[in-house]
């Protein structure tokens, strides 16, 4: 893309988890460009000026401190997870647009390439757990409706 030169970078997650957009509020993009972290990131499109040449971007997500299944809230951030790297080349007066794509859980990596993946990272595993849980979770409901309704019976 003709203009200044550096990296656009393209920071994407899951939107149809529930609650709808939960990584907007309950996560945060990082992007590391050659070894140097990169200030106020956040989700959607940013512009980052680099010079010309090949550039090695490693970008993750960071939890804020409720996600990351800790017991024990406390007032540090979680621990990063969906780490992708990628070797960018950016041509002098232009810029060369990453998508990342954050996973959907923190068990596999995060995408990060030119275009946005069709499916997002993880999608397979979320498509396997997401249905056990929720049979888990209605026998759960349920157990507690029966054990409710003999107390109040018996």
């Amino acid at each position: 893309m003709p203009g200044s030169t550096g990296i656009v970078v393209r920071a994407l997650y899951f939107p149809w988890l529930f609650p709808p957009h939960i990584h907007r509020w309950m996560a945060k993009p990082s992007v590391v460009i050659n070894g140097e972290k990169v200030p106020d990131i956040g989700w959607g499109t940013t512009h980052v000026p680099v010079p010309p040449g090949v550039h090695h971007v490693r970008m993750g997500t960071i939890p804020h401190w409720l996600v990351g299944f800790k017991l024990v809230p406390i007032l540090l951030p979680g621990i990063p997870f969906g780490f992708a790297d990628a070797m960018v080349p950016v041509a002098p007066e232009h810029s060369t647009t990453i998508c990342y794509q954050a996973p959907l859980n923190q068990v596999p990596a995060g995408a990060l390439g030119p275009e946005p993946r069709e499916r997002f990272p993880g999608w397979r595993y979320y498509r396997v757990t997401a249905p056990i849980l929720a049979v888990f979770g209605l026998f759960l409901a349920v157990m507690l409706i029966l054990s409710i309704v003999k107390m109040a019976t018996g």
